[in-house]
């Protein structure tokens, strides 16, 4: 198990495109003028501490390795050979919901500005520049969740005989072997 801090979450207004996301700008009819907000980082206090701000990493590993040796018939031999290994990660860590945070931030659009073409939102300073309580912090993330399994097994087996008949050079011996 690992614990290790995450950076502070940051918002900014946009919207997805193409796996990412692109700046919107908006107007602001508190302002009267088009804005582009948004928080750099979010404090240790707004996310309720730093324990709720961790990446939590529990890694649990399996491996077995068996196996058998021995002999049969007059000179034969064998080994066989299992081995069994398996990994199962669970990452988890605190992740902002950008559309969350937009109706957080902006609330419901009042429509298109003509002029500039943008979405208006009432939206005074004051509602970037408040800090949020740790619940309205926890109303615009939840925590992401990576799943991930590897598992390797190996199969081995030998066998040999190193003197099935003579040869004037020489025994003549017999080997195979299978994974």
């Amino acid at each position: 198990h690992q614990e290790t801090y995450n950076t502070q979450l940051k918002w900014r207004n946009s919207y997805p495109l193409n796996g990412g996301a692109t700046d919107v700008p908006f107007y602001n009819t508190a302002t009267n003028q088009v804005e582009q907000w948004q928080r750099q980082y979010f404090t240790y206090e707004e996310n309720g501490g730093l324990s709720r701000a961790m990446i939590r990493n529990i890694n649990n590993t399996f491996s077995i390795n068996t196996g058998v040796k021995g002999s049969f018939g007059d000179s034969w031999q064998y080994e066989a050979m299992f081995s069994h290994s398996q990994n199962q990660l669970e990452a988890k860590w605190p992740a902002l919901i950008a559309a969350k945070a937009n109706a957080f931030y902006l609330g419901q659009s009042l429509g298109v500005d003509p002029d500039s073409g943008y979405q208006m939102y009432y939206v005074p300073h004051e509602r970037l520049y408040t800090p949020l309580t740790p619940a309205q912090f926890a109303s615009i993330t939840q925590d992401s969740i990576d799943r991930d399994t590897a598992r390797a097994e190996n199969y081995s087996i030998k066998v040999n005989n190193t003197d099935l008949f003579q040869l004037p050079a020489g025994s003549v011996g017999f080997a195979a072997t299978a994974e």
